[in-house]
């Protein structure tokens, strides 16, 4: 429970660095909406793996180019999921605001648990629950 709580702070830092980029880059008219919305949400990614890194699952044994490359791939499935829940969102008529809101929603489930158990996954005779 105290890393999913921590994750959910991460997550919320990352949300703000996520969703800043998008309205900056959707506000410049510079880029299609789903484009601003993958940008965003890398950008939130990287942040989130030194975060989640060196405090949610601080004792990781996991290297920085090991994990980064497991941390991305998850990054990669979760951005699929987050992608095709805002695109939904927008044909379902949704503000591109809001699309990406539902995207994240659905992304931060999906990466908690990914991250958790495949990228920096327990090891045997670790902490107990």
């Amino acid at each position: 429970m105290r890393q999913f709580i921590q994750f959910c702070f991460v997550g919320v830092l990352n949300l703000v660095v996520n969703y800043s980029i998008f309205l900056l880059l959707l506000s410049q008219q510079i880029m299609p909406v789903m484009m601003a919305g993958a940008i965003g949400f890398f950008s939130g990614a990287i942040s989130g793996f030194f975060l989640n890194r060196s405090w949610t699952f601080a004792g990781t044994s996991v290297g920085i180019v090991a994990g980064m490359n497991g941390y991305m791939l998850v990054q990669i499935l979760s951005f699929a999921a987050h992608t095709s829940v805002q695109k939904v969102a927008l044909i379902l008529g949704s503000a591109p605001e809001f699309s990406q809101i539902f995207g994240i929603m659905v992304s931060t489930i999906v990466n908690f648990t990914l991250i958790k158990w495949l990228v920096f996954k327990p090891t045997k005779g670790a902490g107990k629950l």
